[in-house]
Parts: structure tokens; C-alpha cells; sequence
């Protein structure tokens, strides 16, 4: 896309959100409603603490020890360096976009290649188990009595794509101290010991993090509004858009639905799978190194998000699982 492509997409972007201003005020106060009440339940309690320990970490440079410690499992299954490992660990358990940030955080400490870094945000960057049990199984499609099983299907797509990346990708830069040079010749000061200055700058660090993705959340939160209540078209293509706006917001739409409740699982967990929109922009907002490719992470999302549905559609049919 050429400059005046995307001088024209913005402009037109601006021109549809003020004209949703002025001709639907009604639904944009339910967006925005809805999005403080996103940030403010599910987004800042189950991400804000795991960025500011990340921050923290990276900033005190202690990284290296528990990197240490993951190093022997993550590289055994996806053949990890001693640092990416780390971004793996930390996307797996605290959800979307934290794998992203510390990848990102990693690239730019000169930690883990560029090689490496669009390799493991494809796989890294996910929805954590707590949100996948407590938001979706639980409050909007509960109780479904095999919980267990639902989340284990849905990390068997992402546990097999870092295992197969990781066989056939070179790994010669990616030894345990390959890029402990990097860390040593840092001149940003993340090695210092703990004082209330270093958690003063990692706070609002976080903070600044944190109003990025409540903002992203806020807007699509409007557009997934917009498209359920608003847009004339056959009410599963409004479920299937308002999902892939905004995953949250898209999730909930779908549980209210007049589907079976497998079906309802299979549409959110495969939405939940890619992520969104809204949750590629925070993505986005949060990879601020350049040499991290957002199309291969994309088609990797894509990807994972088939499987998944193949992957409970098949599991249903052959297991006859009744929710």
C-alpha cells in the first residue's frame, strides 16, 4: 500500500467514525460502555500485573536466570533459545498481547534474533487459560462441564505449529548465550537493582501499555456494536463480524445466540483463536521494532484458527460430547 492508499484508508477510517459520532450516538455510548467496562473487568485485571512483573524483570536484567530455568522444556519442544523461551512462557500464560511485548522487548535488547522473534510471536502471542475458563467457558457459555477438554483442544493447533516451526527453522544464531553479548552491551540501564525509581518507571511503563490497549478495545468495541445492532445483513455474518472486530464483545454476542451450545463454543473458541481485529492492533501497538512481520504472524493466526475449528468440529462428531 502507497503512501496516498494509506492517506486515503485513514482518511476514510477518520470520516466513518465521525459520521457513527453523529448519526449513532446511541450505539457509540453502548461501545464505549462496554469497552470501560472490558478494560476495567477482564483487560487491567488479567494483563496490567503480568506487564508490570515483565517490565520489572526486564529492567532489573534477571531475565537470564529464569530464562535458565525454561531453557531445558522450551527448547526440548520448540527448540527456543535461552530468551525466547521466556516470550513463550510468558504468552502462553498471560495472554494476548504480552507475547507479543516481551518478544518485541527481547528483539530490541538485541536478546533473541530477528529470526527467532517472527518465529515465536506466531505461536507465543495467545489468549491465556484463565480467560479461555473463567471469561468464556464460565461466565458466557456455563458452566460446560468439559472445560479441560475445550482448552486443551485449543492449544493442540498452537503446541504443534511451535513444535513443526521449530524443526524446520535454522537454529544456529539461537544457542543459550548467543545473544548474552547483547545484553552485556546494553547502554539502557537494565541491570540495575531494585529501587522505588526502577518500579516508579516501570508503573507507568505499564500504564502507558495498558491506555493503548483499553483505547484499541474502546474503538472496536463501538464498531462490533455497530455491526450487531446497525449493519442489514444475515444475523450469523453479525455474529461472524462482531467476533472478528472484537473477540470479547464478538464472544458475548454469540453466547446470547439462539445456536447449540457446542456450536456457540466451536464460533467464540475459533474466534478467540485469531484474535480480532482489536487484538491485532494491539498487537500492533505493542511490536514497535519494525523487523517483526505482522503478515506472517497474521497467516499463522489464520491458520491455527482453521485448525481449531477442524480440531472440535471432528472431536465433537467423534466423541459425541454432550455440553
Amino acid at each position: 500500500m502507497n503512501t496516498n492508499s494509506r492517506h486515503m484508508f485513514s482518511l476514510g477510517c477518520i470520516l466513518f467514525l465521525f459520521s457513527m459520532l453523529l448519526l449513532f450516538p446511541d450505539i457509540c455510548l453502548s461501545g464505549v460502555n462496554t469497552g470501560i467496562h472490558l478494560c476495567l473487568t477482564a483487560l487491567m485485571p488479567s494483563i496490567f500485573p503480568f506487564v508490570l512483573i515483565s517490565n520489572i524483570i526486564m529492567r532489573l536484567g534477571v531475565i537470564q536466570t529464569i530464562g535458565r530455568l525454561l531453557y531445558p522444556v522450551m527448547h526440548l519442544f520448540f527448540r527456543t533459545s535461552l530468551y525466547g523461551g521466556y516470550a513463550v512462557f510468558m504468552g502462553f500464560f498471560c495472554g494476548y498481547p504480552l507475547g507479543a511485548k516481551v518478544t518485541n522487548d527481547l528483539l530490541e535488547q538485541h536478546l533473541i534474533s530477528e529470526q527467532e522473534a517472527n518465529r515465536i510471536i506466531c505461536f507465543s502471542n495467545n489468549t491465556s487459560p484463565g480467560y479461555l475458563q473463567n471469561y468464556l467457558l464460565i461466565t458466557l457459555l456455563g458452566p460446560v462441564r468439559h472445560k479441560i477438554f475445550f482448552i486443551f483442544l485449543y492449544y493442540i493447533p498452537i503446541v504443534l505449529y511451535g513444535i513443526l516451526s521449530g524443526i524446520t527453522t535454522d537454529h544456529t544464531n539461537n544457542s543459550p548465550d548467543s545473544f548474552q553479548a547483547g545484553r552485556h552491551s546494553d547502554s539502557s540501564g537494565h541491570t540495575e537493582t531494585f529501587s522505588v525509581k526502577i518500579l516508579d518507571t516501570c508503573i507507568l511503563e505499564s500504564f502507558k501499555t495498558m491506555i493503548k490497549l483499553c483505547g484499541y478495545l474502546i474503538i472496536f468495541s463501538i464498531l462490533s456494536a455497530f455491526i450487531y445492532q446497525k449493519l442489514p445483513i444475515y444475523l450469523p455474518f453479525k455474529y461472524f463480524l462482531a467476533a472478528l472486530c472484537e473477540i470479547t464483545t464478538g464472544s458475548y454476542y454469540i453466547s446470547e445466540s439462539a445456536y447449540a451450545l457446542p456450536m456457540k463454543a466451536v464460533c467464540c473458541i475459533a474466534a478467540t483463536s485469531f484474535g480480532g481485529f482489536s487484538t491485532l492492533m494491539q498487537t500492533r501497538s505493542v511490536c514497535t521494532n519494525k523487523n517483526i512481520s505482522l503478515k506472517k504472524y497474521i497467516l499463522a493466526r489464520l491458520l491455527m484458527s482453521v485448525s481449531v475449528i477442524m480440531l472440535y468440529l471432528t472431536a465433537l462428531n467423534l466423541f459425541q460430547i454432550s455440553l
